[in-house]
């Protein structure tokens, strides 16, 4: 497989504070890198005897329209494996921490509207998930020992203090 230096997996972030959390979580020493305008921080994750290389970015705005942008020429400049976005998912603070992982059953785009006399009406487009998606999530939370291996294996946040 020819892809530019071997970029593994392209991770879009909201907020700086979760690849810094992705830096703490799994040791990772970025290096920034531009490319065609769009600032990128390169790292490797070791896990087991491989090396997984990655490449964070985040858009200067938040909404769909800004992270599908990046999204496109991420994937035109690195050709990853994997495309993944981080974010709060509209998530409240005191029900969701960081390195929760959530999965919706549905998206909005919030940012639909027509502009009639003098205003704005908002419509809010929804995008069901596939079902199988859900489904196969749904399996794995069902079965225990799924989520004792993912809590064993899962790294943990290195302390601030050493």
């Amino acid at each position: 497989m020819n892809r530019p230096q071997d970029i593994d997996i392209v991770l879009i972030t909201a907020l700086s504070e979760e690849k810094l959390a992705l830096q703490n979580c799994f040791g990772i020493e970025f290096e920034a890198v531009a490319k065609n305008g769009i600032h990128y921080s390169l790292g490797t994750v070791k896990y087991k005897k491989r090396a997984i290389h990655v490449a964070t970015v985040q858009p200067i705005d938040m909404g769909p329209i800004p992270a599908a942008v990046t999204a496109t020429k991420s994937i035109i400049e690195w050709q990853p494996v994997i495309i993944a976005m981080t974010g709060i998912c509209a998530g409240i603070k005191s029900l969701t921490k960081m390195g929760d992982i959530i999965v919706s059953s549905q998206v909005f785009d919030h940012t639909a509207g027509t502009y009639t006399n003098g205003s704005i009406t908002p419509f809010q487009q929804s995008i069901d998930q596939e079902q199988w998606v859900l489904q196969f999530i749904q399996s794995i939370i069902d079965d225990e020992t799924n989520i004792e291996e993912i809590s064993l294996s899962h790294p943990k946040p290195k302390s601030a203090t050493g």
